[in-house]
């Protein structure tokens, strides 16, 4: 337990190999424990070290491959060498994690040839999955075999017709529209008023208005669970009625009503939201996506890290842009009202982008993960799709990916109500008007 414990603390302490090297069962979990700390930091280290021990512990097999999954994992996100991933003694089929570490990896080093390999290794399933579709489209573009540029543009169209972040990368490549696939759903306001007398739904509306949110979602969730298809759609739109967008949304998704965007991605706060992207000069499309994304437009939602409200925003966060931008801060609590959340949210997307030169993709990634990452990660020798597919923080590479394609559903709806009002903020991605600032807003531009 002692040995356990200082490994566990210190996992470098296992490069004394002697220390660890009577073959017993407690070593070997010790040492497994220790190499996969380590692999983190030291991934390189980590590989030798296991080498060695697996010639004097006897190891299970399946934990074996499992640590060495693991340091493959670390390996290709620190961009070792490629021969240090080519000597894991593992069989890369079986670990479809890994194959899919590698791809990034060589997608970064512009090994296009491994790309396709490694994407033939993966499952099925995941080999018909939309992104690996897309990057299959994308390395066979790069062919100088007229037949394979063939395949590519076929991928690319039947990506095309599809409503997702790599259907958008697939549209911009071959210049046609994206297609949103939406679906109207034909509710009338009796059928509405009807279905508000149902006693479970009245409960959790008066729960709402009251201001009680967490027992109001609670009943909210217990009585749209006993409802039927065409009612759930319906109390989508009872919810949205009272302006309660996070109940239409959950219940859209409990219905896998996926194309009924209205539901499921509510404008909400819209005066509010277009007030502030107007004054700051910012996509509203844009800050309705990082909203939508990152509380569901919840105006109670706190995170385990401490991030209040809408916009997800630390209070210490918060407090330095009130102060830079003139906005009386009194009490993080403020941080739960709507336009107070709102206006500070849209003055860090604004800060974002300054620091940015207006690359919204860079300025989203900085809002989840922070500008310093943002920094250290920037390569501008790589194109757009692959900076964003290898961002080293799965959750930030993830996020990226929704608030891109979220941004573009949100366009698509505010010029669905107001084609004067909002055109072509797809295509704007937040910039000021100069001349200068459109290389480095525009959509279809592979320079990160």
């Amino acid at each position: 337990a002692a040995n356990f414990r200082l490994v566990h603390s210190d996992p470098s302490v296992l490069k004394k190999t002697r220390k660890f090297s009577s073959d017993s069962s407690e070593n070997e979990e010790i040492v497994l424990h220790g190499i996969t700390r380590l692999s983190s930091r030291e991934p390189i280290s980590a590989l030798k070290l296991l080498s060695h021990y697996s010639k004097h512990l006897t190891f299970e097999t399946s934990e074996l491959n499992r640590t060495y999954e693991k340091i493959g994992l670390s390996l290709a996100r620190s961009e070792a060498d490629q021969s240090h991933l080519d000597s894991l003694p593992i069989k890369l089929r079986d670990h479809p994690k890994l194959v899919e570490a590698r791809i990034r990896h060589s997608l970064k080093t512009k090994d296009w040839s491994s790309v396709i390999v490694l994407i033939n290794l993966l499952p099925e399933k995941k080999k018909d999955s939309e992104q690996w579709k897309y990057w299959k489209a994308r390395v066979l573009a790069l062919s100088k075999d007229h037949a394979d540029r063939e395949v590519a543009q076929d991928i690319y169209g039947k990506l095309s017709q599809n409503r997702s972040f790599y259907s958008f990368l697939a549209a911009d490549t071959i210049g046609t529209d994206y297609s949103f696939n939406h679906k109207t759903n034909d509710v009338s306001y009796d059928e509405t008023i009807r279905l508000e007398q149902n006693e479970p739904l009245r409960r959790s509306l008066e729960l709402f208005a009251l201001g009680y949110l967490g027992k109001a979602r609670q009943e909210w969730y217990f009585a749209t669970s006993k409802l039927e298809q065409n009612e759930r759609i319906l109390a989508a739109n009872l919810a949205l009625r009272w302006g309660w967008h996070k109940a239409s949304i959950q219940t859209m998704i409990q219905s896998k009503s996926w194309d009924s965007l209205t539901e499921r991605f509510p404008v909400a706060y819209k005066d509010i939201f277009t007030r502030h992207a107007r004054q700051l000069d910012i996509p509203i499309s844009w800050s309705l996506a990082v909203a939508r994304q990152e509380s569901a437009f919840m105006s109670d939602a706190k995170s385990s890290a401490g991030a209040r409200g809408l916009m997800q925003l630390m209070p210490s966060t918060a407090k330095i842009i009130a102060r830079s931008e003139g906005i009386k801060y009194s009490s993080q609590n403020r941080l739960l009202e709507v336009d107070f959340n709102i206006r500070l949210g849209s003055n860090y997307l604004r800060w974002m982008l300054d620091r940015y030169d207006n690359n919204r993709i860079l300025a989203s990634a900085a809002y989840n993960a922070g500008p310093g990452n943002v920094d250290r990660w920037v390569n501008k020798e790589i194109a757009f799709d692959v900076w964003i597919e290898t961002i080293p923080f799965k959750e930030t590479r993830n996020y990226v990916k929704n608030i891109l394609a979220y941004s573009a559903i949100y366009n698509y709806l505010l010029e669905q109500e107001s084609p004067f009002i909002f055109p072509g903020e797809k295509e704007q991605f937040g910039k000021r008007k100069s001349k200068k600032d459109s290389a480095a807003t525009n959509s279809s531009s592979r320079d990160v």
